[in-house]
């Protein structure tokens, strides 16, 4: 392997560049707390790597990269399908604004809640294995499939939750979506 063209690069570039590529390349690699060497820097380089937490500032060790494309095309089609039925279920369950619409198609849920509230725009990122929401409370948020649950790393909020707290605001009643999470199998 040491042969290989990107290992030679590697190596005539300055160790501070390469360290620097390396961690990059390892954080998006790795997940959890981990003791990473790198022998092909000639050298032996130690680094651990933790979960994040939420106060410190430090976001960036979300792995998605384990969920195959496959696995997340099912769950973020599944998590859509359960969120377009729980938004349909609100307009016959809740008393909601004449202008409150909902559609699904194509990957893309749109909810208007009603013109003062705004919309709800909520999209699968395969590139990324995300689900992106854009609220017209919070604003935009990018989600990664933790734990079975679709977390926004830069707070640690629950997708469901962010919901939950916003939609039960706008409808002036109760309103859970943690309904729309995976059912366990």
């Amino acid at each position: 392997m040491s042969g290989t063209p990107v290992l030679s690069l590697l190596r005539q570039s300055s160790r501070k560049w390469t360290w620097k590529l390396y961690q990059r390349l390892a954080t998006n690699v790795y997940c959890g707390s981990i003791h990473v060497k790198a022998p092909f820097l000639n050298c032996t380089p130690n680094i651990t790597w933790h979960q994040p937490s939420f106060t410190s500032g430090h976001h960036r060790n979300y792995c998605t990269n384990s969920l195959s494309e496959i696995k997340f095309e099912e769950l973020a089609e599944e998590t859509l399908e359960r969120l377009s039925e729980k938004f349909d279920d609100i307009a016959e369950t809740v008393d909601c604004d004449d202008e409150y619409d909902v559609s699904y198609g194509s990957g893309v849920l749109t909810a208007k809640i009603s013109r003062e509230w705004g919309t709800y725009v909520i999209n699968k990122q395969t590139p990324n294995k995300q689900i992106w929401l854009s609220s017209p409370v919070s604003g935009p948020k990018r989600y990664d499939y933790v734990d079975k649950r679709w977390i926004y790393k830069h707070d640690g909020v629950p997708m469901m939750d962010l919901l939950t707290q916003e939609l039960s605001e706008a409808l002036s009643t109760h309103i859970d979506f943690k309904s729309c999470e995976e059912e366990d199998s």
